[in-house]
């Protein structure tokens, strides 16, 4: 057991926390390369390495981030959100604090050297649009979460729909919501 003494009286070191990030080690690892791996680390604590191809719908992700994530302590990664679908979005999460915001253009749509410069992963029509998640928490059930993530990509009618319609959606997570 942690004695919460130990834990309150420690200063908070904001260098050190954000270079000692486990899910940017997550994601930056071999295990990062499968679509769904689960593990189980120090402490009890359970982790998810999401990985799909399809992007998030705005309405049902802010419903799981309201309502289905409450096993998930920590997480972080990038991912892809149809109502901003030429965004790359930033997604960081301690606790109850959830920070979202855009992290630039995807790959795909970037100038010529960017789209030259990109990885093997950057094929198909979509280019380099992913989600990539690393999520932790100590009652973390991988299988359940990684369904209620997949509840929150487009369906394939939705898919067929394009960006255009995909960026009529009300969203959430704009700046301007």
């Amino acid at each position: 057991a942690v004695d919460p003494a130990d834990v309150l009286s420690r200063d908070f070191d904001m260098l050190r926390t954000g270079s000692a990030a486990t899910w940017m080690h997550l994601l930056s690892g071999p295990e990062s390369r499968s679509s769904t791996e689960a593990g189980l680390g120090e402490a009890g604590v359970a982790s998810l390495v999401y990985e799909r191809r399809r992007p998030f719908h705005p309405a049902r992700l802010e419903a799981f981030v309201r309502d289905g994530a409450e096993t998930v302590t920590r997480s972080g990664g990038f991912f892809w959100l149809a109502s901003q679908p030429r965004t790359m979005m930033l997604w960081s999460q301690a606790g109850s604090l959830l920070q979202v915001q855009p992290m630039g253009e995807w790959t795909a749509d970037g100038d010529d050297a960017n789209r030259a410069s990109a990885d093997e992963d950057a094929s198909g029509v979509f280019g380099d649009r992913r989600q990539e998640l690393a999520l932790m928490g100590p009652d973390l059930d991988a299988g359940s979460l990684a369904e209620q993530l997949d509840a929150c990509l487009l369906t394939d009618e939705e898919m067929e729909l394009g960006f255009d319609a995909w960026s009529q959606w009300p969203d959430p997570f704009s700046q301007e919501a």
